[in-house]
C-alpha cells in the first residue's frame, strides 16, 4: 500500500468524523470519534521517525484515569498472550475475552452479559488473567461467577474493551511484544515522508493537525 493512499485513508477518516462533529453540533456532548490508527498516521506525517505512541492511553490520562490501572491492562494483557501455548490460542484467548466485555458494553441491560460463569469450559482456557480483566473491566466475584453489580459505570469496560479491540487490530505487533520477541521497525524513505511530500493534504489542515499533535512531540 503506498504512503498516499495510506494518508488519503488516514484524512478521509479524519474528515468524515468532523462532518459527523458538524451534523450534530447542536449536542453539547457529542465527541469526535476518530480512530487510534488514523491518529497514528497522521502523527508519523507530521513527526517523521517519532516513537510510536499509545494514544489511548494518553486520551485515558487526560480523563484522569489512573496510571497504575492502564498498567494493570497492559500487564494482563501481555500475560494473556505470552501464557497461550500458541499464537493462535493467544488470539482465540483475546477474542474471547474481547467479546465478553463487547457484549457487556452493547447490551448493559441482559443479565446474561452481566454474568459470566467462570467454572465453563470456555472460560477456563483463559486461567487467572481472564479473571483479572474482567474484574478490571468493573466485574466483581459472586461464588462461580463474575458480576457487574447493577448501577456500576461502565467506563472502565468501556476501556478495557477499546484496549482489547486494538490489541486484536494490531494483533502481530502485540504479539511479539509480549513474547519478548519485537523486532525494530525499518524506517524507509517513503515511511519518513515530510508534510510537504503530501499535495493532497492542504496547508491550512497541516497547520491545525501540527497544533493539534503538539503535545504528542
Amino acid at each position: 500500500v503506498s504512503t498516499q493512499s495510506t494518508w488519503e485513508r488516514a484524512l478521509d477518516d479524519l474528515n468524515k468524523a468532523v462532518e459527523e462533529a458538524r451534523k450534530q453540533r447542536t449536542v453539547s456532548t457529542q465527541r469526535l470519534e476518530i480512530s487510534a490508527e488514523s491518529l497514528q498516521n497522521l502523527r508519523s506525517l507530521l513527526y517523521p521517525g517519532a516513537e510510536p505512541v499509545d494514544l489511548r492511553a494518553v486520551a485515558a490520562a487526560a480523563d484522569g484515569v489512573p496510571q497504575i490501572w492502564l498498567d494493570q491492562v497492559s500487564a494482563a494483557l501481555d500475560k494473556l498472550l505470552s501464557d497461550s501455548a500458541s499464537k493462535q490460542d493467544a488470539r482465540r484467548a483475546l477474542q474471547t475475552v474481547s467479546l465478553l466485555v463487547h457484549n457487556l458494553v452493547t447490551n448493559p441491560s441482559l443479565e446474561k452479559y452481566r454474568e459470566v460463569d467462570v467454572t465453563s469450559a470456555r472460560f477456563k482456557v483463559l486461567g487467572g488473567v481472564g479473571v483479572e480483566l474482567l474484574e478490571l473491566a468493573g466485574f466483581e466475584g459472586h461464588g462461580d461467577a463474575l458480576v457487574l453489580p447493577q448501577g456500576q459505570s461502565l467506563d472502565s469496560a468501556e476501556r478495557v474493551r477499546d484496549l482489547l479491540e486494538d490489541a486484536l487490530r494490531d494483533y502481530e505487533q502485540r504479539w511479539r511484544s509480549a513474547r519478548g520477541d519485537e523486532q525494530p521497525e525499518v524506517t524507509t524513505p517513503a515511511a519518513a515522508a515530510t508534510p510537504s511530500s503530501a499535495p493532497w493534504m492542504s496547508s491550512t489542515m497541516l497547520r491545525r493537525l501540527s497544533q493539534d499533535f503538539d503535545g504528542f512531540g
